[in-house]
């Protein structure tokens, strides 16, 4: 299988040179701001919905994404197909991009997080800005120059694929009896953050795995000892910006202490610690502040 990817991989750069070599300054500028939008910034909806709307089917799109991240880090190991600007010098990388080209990262957690947005709310406006931001995410990776033709693709299927299964094994369980309880919960966020720490390439792996875990903790205790989203009216302005205030107090944070971020990525147990934190920060903290910050403003309203 490897043989046969790598043997696209010549037919693919041909591809990227015709596109690029007709790709106008204005369309490059496009396909830039939005290859970032697959960085992925759009965690931060997630987030959002987590705070404001609904607990439990947030939880269920922040697990497809990291399940999706693990397992695309994991295929890029096995196939090790290298990006086609290391291996063509006529293709120019126009974004840095650095691992294993084969399948493309930015494909396949666009659609699996856009598939896990249609299949949990179903949507009919949600499908289709779903569908149309993965398919233009992923060719903005080709006409960038750092994933050939069949990376995006072989990402995007394997994103739908991995909706596909994440959402239909719990559904199975539940009729053969076995209901996922918050144990289960817990032994597979602790199977994910093996997995995200083992397969993903870089300097960030115990960061993500130390994220996921406080994530899924600070979870599983406000699923216990929280009330669910809702109550006064526009109170999800105030969840949203308790949440959104947090994560802008800890990037300043890290941000403006020199050399911080660096001591992160290369002391290793200091950054897992820390983005535990973080992560428990983010799914405890923050709807336990705005549940307190909205029950006084109740109570204000109700002596006024």
């Amino acid at each position: 299988m490897r043989e046969f990817v790598l043997m696209l991989n010549p037919w693919g750069a041909a591809v990227i040179v015709r596109l690029q070599s007709g790709a106008s300054p204005a369309l490059v500028a496009f396909f830039l701001a939005m290859t970032h939008l697959g960085d992925g910034y759009y965690v931060l909806l997630a987030l959002a919905l987590y705070w404001c709307l609904d607990r439990r089917r947030s939880m269920q799109l922040v697990t497809l994404y990291a399940f999706s991240l693990a397992l695309n880090a994991g295929i890029k190991v096995l196939f090790a197909s290298p990006r086609p600007f290391e291996a063509f010098p006529e293709v120019i990388a126009r974004v840095s991009a650095s691992g294993y080209s084969f399948p493309s990262g930015h494909a396949q957690l666009a659609a699996a997080f856009g598939g896990g947005i249609a299949w949990l709310y179903r949507r009919p406006w949600a499908t289709a800005m779903a569908i149309a931001l993965a398919l233009v995410i992923a060719m903005s990776r080709v006409w960038l120059g750092v994933h050939y033709p069949h990376d995006v693709a072989a990402g995007l299927l394997l994103g739908l694929a991995t909706v596909l299964v994440w959402m239909t094994v719990p559904r199975w369980l539940t009729r053969g009896g076995l209901s996922p309880g918050w144990h289960a919960s817990a032994s597979l966020a602790a199977l994910l953050a093996v997995g995200l720490l083992a397969l993903l390439d870089g300097d960030y792996a115990h960061l993500a795995s130390g994220a996921w875990v406080g994530f899924v903790t600070g979870y599983l205790i406000a699923e216990r000892c929280l009330t669910r989203p809702g109550g006064r009216r526009g109170g999800q302005w105030v969840r949203a910006g308790v949440g959104f205030t947090i994560v802008l107090a800890s990037a300043v944070a890290i941000a403006s202490v020199a050399d911080w971020r660096e001591h992160l990525i290369s002391e290793k147990p200091t950054g897992a610690a820390v983005a535990t934190l973080l992560g428990l920060a983010l799914a405890l903290f923050a709807p336990w502040a705005a549940q307190r910050l909205e029950a006084r403003m109740l109570r204000r309203d109700a002596a006024t």
